[in-house]
């Protein structure tokens, strides 16, 4: 788990957060458990729905998650 190989996969997922193990192995030439092993461990990221997400939330997500709830309370609350 070199901070190259962390860099490289990290790159890569921020690109295209529905990068599959086997493709980031055939980019990087990093193994797949080495892979699973970086996104998990050294990048905090566990796949959600077939895409790598960050583990926790950062204040600006929890942030723009809030914001989008409320509007969408007031779309709703004009539809009733």
């Amino acid at each position: 788990m070199t901070p190259e190989n962390i860099a490289k996969v990290k790159g890569l997922v921020s690109n295209d957060p529905h990068i599959t193990t086997q493709r980031l192995e055939a980019e990087t030439g990093v193994s797949q458990a080495r892979i699973v092993h970086i996104l998990n461990n050294g990048l905090s990221m566990h796949k959600v729905c077939a895409k790598w997400v960050p583990h926790k939330l950062i204040a600006v997500h929890k942030e723009k998650r809030v914001k989008l709830f409320k509007q969408l309370l007031e779309v709703l609350k004009r539809l009733q």
